[in-house]
């Protein structure tokens, strides 16, 4: 079950072989109770939590929930 600042990592391009190729951090529920994530962005305008056309949501059968493949808690001591 993902908790607000895990990492979730995806596969974005399909031409970098197996390797994931991009990273978020997974935020919680938005106000429509989807689940989103904030990351990086190309352009230099810093993060955010839309990008490509749409929100970027982990939930649905939109871009990036299909693109998906693993999320990671850190444990900080």
């Amino acid at each position: 079950m993902l908790q607000p600042d895990d990492l979730v990592f995806f596969k974005l391009d399909q031409r970098t072989g197996q390797r994931l190729d991009h990273i978020g951090m997974y935020m919680g529920h938005d106000s429509d109770g989807h689940l989103i994530f904030v990351s990086s962005r190309e352009e230099v305008n810093g993060p955010t939590i839309g990008d490509n056309g749409g929100t970027s949501r982990l939930d649905g059968n939109g871009y990036h929930a299909a693109t998906l493949r693993s999320a990671k808690r850190l444990q900080v001591f």
